[in-house]
């Protein structure tokens, strides 16, 4: 089987190119710096860039795992960065799409839970269709998972990864923890809203048994449970003998992040995917 990746790059998703090579899979990262891709995993994996991307490079691809080209947390959330998220994302599944060979039939693009709207209350599962997004983060999930969509024919199946926050592994939380011991502790805003979580490890399990189960297409929520922001918060400070010091109020946020204030202000409840059952 062989199977190509976008962004592996970054330490979120690098696992799962280690998982599928320690299962003897040929893998091809897709990458801005190919430089980067080669420390990371040398010449156990072929290396292409973007403007490789052609039919006869794809030549016997069986699967694309799509996942980004930029980070989603790229800031300021000006019209500068906002056009380099949508050619990211929008542009580069276009790009795929236009060079699957014949031999490619599974095309999984990573989306987000920020196809849903935001809410306190509501719980989305995936049967929900968001007809009319009204954000910039909502309208980037529609269109891209409209776009990929176009890959489906009778011989390829498409599915939609729709995730959000790592619970971070334990290299990266001790250098978190310790930033944390440095500086005041604060909740932003209310702490009201919902998280959806998903660990590393279990991302990358589940991206193999998609990869695995030609049953699984359309929209997955990739997630294994819901928290509240303050309560995975007070959890950490508890762990590090902190004390919560007080909340960030909302327009402080809003002023220094502007629309990227979503990413942690705005509450979505998600349902998660049963994978394998």
């Amino acid at each position: 089987m062989k199977i190509l990746i976008t962004w592996a790059s970054w330490f979120l998703w690098k696992q799962l190119v280690h998982d599928l090579l320690t299962l003897k899979k040929e893998v091809i990262v897709v990458s801005r710096n190919t430089w980067k891709t080669q420390k990371l995993f040398g010449e156990k994996v072929k290396h292409l860039k973007r403007e490789d991307i052609t039919q006869q490079n794809l030549h016997w691809v069986s699967t694309i795992i799509h996942l980004a080209w930029a980070p989603i947390n790229t800031f300021p959330r000006n019209n500068k960065n906002k056009k380099l998220l949508r050619d990211s994302r929008i542009n580069t599944t276009k790009l795929l799409v236009e060079h699957l060979p014949d031999s490619c039939d599974s095309f999984i693009c990573w989306s987000a839970i920020w196809y849903y709207p935001s809410s306190l209350e509501k719980c989305y599962d995936i049967n929900f269709i968001n007809k009319y997004p009204t954000t910039f983060m909502e309208k980037l999930c529609v269109d891209r998972e409209e776009e990929a969509h176009k890959a489906k024919t009778s011989t390829r199946r498409v599915v939609h990864l729709r995730t959000w926050l790592v619970i971070w592994p334990e290299k990266v939380g001790k250098k978190i923890r310790q930033s944390i011991q440095r500086y005041m502790w604060w909740i932003p805003w209310s702490g009201e809203q919902r998280l959806s979580l998903i660990t590393i490890k279990k991302r990358s399990e589940s991206c193999i048994e998609i990869i695995n189960n030609d049953n699984i297409e359309g929209p997955v929520n990739m997630v294994t449970k819901n928290i509240q922001l303050k309560e995975y918060m007070h959890q950490i400070a508890q762990e590090l003998h902190r004390p919560i010091r007080g909340h960030i109020p909302a327009k402080i946020i809003k002023f220094l992040w502007g629309e990227a204030t979503q990413l942690i202000l705005w509450s979505r409840k998600i349902t998660p995917t049963q994978i394998g059952k």
